[in-house]
């Protein structure tokens, strides 16, 4: 019991049982005579088919003589279990959060559900930021003497591109969710950003225009015209994309691209 007694974080009393959560993350579930070892915690409800303890009934033991109390009653039950089972536990699920990681971002096969659709934008989202900050930065320090507008297109280029790479394998895996084809990338978010920045142009050539007094008032204000066209189209494409990507549920039950990712059977 000695491993057992210090690693465990907390223990909680069920209407059925005990959980013991541990300072690892994984869970030792009692239920009678049955002991069963669970990687996290949160696979608890994922786990038992029969009837469930709602988490709203679980009492925390939150004093030591009741702890105490509570591994001595349930002595017997967790005499039966293997520390190095529950090690091995551990190891096998963080192996396969990395591999799940890996997936997210490097396959373009099967489907994703919400939750991973955010937490990998969210993710992309801040390495990108740093990619950017860190482009930046060393264009500015050691090559901004030395280059031309030309070359800093270029450069921006080279890194709004990767930017959309590292995007387009989970956006394609929630489009799979979607039941869409992955080619509705493209519309949700390649064209939105083409359309900002053709937008964008024509904004500030009005601006510059009519801050300079060239051109006709008419013609000025044509092209400022058709920049608001663009940004509004842009708008349009980023709210419907943000409402299909990231609002709304995947396709109940198996489509042509696999299984339902919320399905506890799938893989």
């Amino acid at each position: 019991m000695n491993d057992l007694e210090k690693n465990i974080d907390c223990i909680f009393r069920t209407p059925s049982g005990a959980i013991f959560r541990m300072k690892n993350d994984s869970a030792i579930v009692v239920q009678g005579s049955r002991v069963t070892v669970l990687s996290s915690i949160d696979d608890y409800h994922t786990t038992f088919s029969g009837p469930k303890d709602p988490i709203g009934t679980w009492t925390e033991l939150t004093s030591d003589v009741d702890r105490i109390n509570y591994l001595k009653t349930n002595e017997a039950a967790l005499k039966k279990i293997n520390w190095t089972e529950v090690e091995a536990k551990i190891a096998a699920r963080d192996q396969q959060s990395k591999l799940n990681l890996a997936k997210l971002f490097f396959t373009f096969a099967g489907r994703t559900n919400r939750a991973k659709y955010w937490l990998a934008w969210f993710i992309w989202s801040a390495s990108c930021g740093v990619m950017f900050i860190g482009i930046f930065l060393f264009f500015m320090i050691y090559l901004s003497p030395a280059l031309d507008a030309k070359e800093w297109v270029i450069g921006l280029g080279a890194a709004c591109l990767a930017w959309f790479l590292l995007s387009s394998a989970f956006v394609v895996k929630r489009l799979h969710d979607r039941d869409k084809s992955g080619w509705w990338y493209l519309l949700f978010y390649v064209v939105p950003f083409i359309l900002y920045v053709v937008g964008w142009d024509k904004r500030t050539d009005a601006e510059m225009l009519a801050q300079f007094g060239i051109g006709n008032p008419d013609e000025i204000n044509r092209i400022a015209l058709y920049g608001l066209f663009f940004s509004l189209a842009a708008l349009l494409l980023t709210i419907w994309g943000f409402i299909e990507l990231g609002c709304l549920r995947g396709t109940i039950g198996p489509n042509r691209y696999g299984s339902d990712p919320l399905d506890k059977d799938s893989d």
